[in-house]
């Protein structure tokens, strides 16, 4: 951001969040990504042509449950974020 913006006057600030993603289990996630997340759709399309997908699936998967913060037995992510403001100067 501050490469795009560096010369223009424009004044930049950050915050950084974190959206909560909350799902059933590791296996619900990778379900919801993989029939509703465009990024997702299209490795799993084009690994499935590549006979690859099941193995990177698994991955997700496992990943998801080693990030897991719930304690309830479901899943529970934090998704960070970052907020960029820009205001002209002056």
């Amino acid at each position: 951001m501050r490469g795009l913006f560096g010369g223009t006057g424009v004044v930049l600030t950050f915050a950084v969040g974190h959206n909560p993603w909350r799902f059933d289990s590791a296996e619900h996630f990778v379900a919801f990504l993989e029939t509703a997340y465009g990024p997702t759709l299209k490795a799993r399309e084009r690994l499935t042509a590549e006979g690859r997908w099941d193995a990177c699936r698994a991955e997700i998967v496992a990943m998801a449950d080693r990030r897991n913060e719930a304690t309830d037995g479901r899943l529970l992510l934090r998704a960070e974020y970052l907020v960029a403001i820009g205001r002209k100067a002056g």
